[in-house]
């Protein structure tokens, strides 16, 4: 959304990412890119589309506002007719299309809010009032929650610069 895979190839940049969200959960890519450069552009405020007041802001209920926001029936009528024509065609029982696609699919979204959107950006932390905020785990506990989400600050900061530098970025600051 940032054009970091390939900077001078931006039209490559867009197929990849509409390719890969749309295969991840049927997400419209210009959608969620508006969603998300809005999200950069006013971050933790009424226009940003991820952001929930201290008074909407526990983990439930903003995770499925979050989830609202961006699944619409267009990515639901994906999913489904994905899981079910996996379940017809492939000879797999329904236990092992829901352990292997439905599963990985809401833990996947579950770590992409809490490590992304819920940690970062949660108001009404006293001991840390500049957001969005850094969650500062080691280089590769960061990797392994959420492909370096863990450096938001870095991110907002420089959203031009690839996730995987972002530990070296926030390696550089004083």
């Amino acid at each position: 959304m940032h054009n970091t895979l390939s900077p001078e190839w931006p039209r490559l940049n867009k197929a990849v990412g509409t390719m890969a969200l749309f295969l991840y959960a049927g997400l419209n890519y210009s959608s969620c890119k508006h969603k998300h450069l809005l999200h950069h552009s006013s971050p933790e405020t009424p226009e940003d589309p991820d952001y929930r007041l201290e008074t909407e802001a526990g983990f439930l209920s903003w995770f499925f506002r979050f989830l609202r926001s961006y699944v619409n029936r267009h990515s639901l009528f994906w999913l489904t007719s994905s899981w079910a024509l996996t379940y017809v065609l492939s000879g797999y029982s329904i236990k092992n299309v829901i352990a292997f696609s439905v599963i990985p699919l809401i833990i996947s979204s579950i770590q992409l809010f809490t490590f992304g959107i819920w940690l970062p950006h949660r108001p009404g932390l006293e001991s840390d009032s500049a957001t969005p905020r850094s969650s500062n785990f080691p280089p590769l506990l960061s990797l392994i929650t959420c492909y370096n989400f863990g450096y938001h600050r870095e991110h907002h900061e420089n959203p031009f610069i690839p996730w995987y530098q972002l530990p070296r970025l926030a390696a550089m600051k004083p």
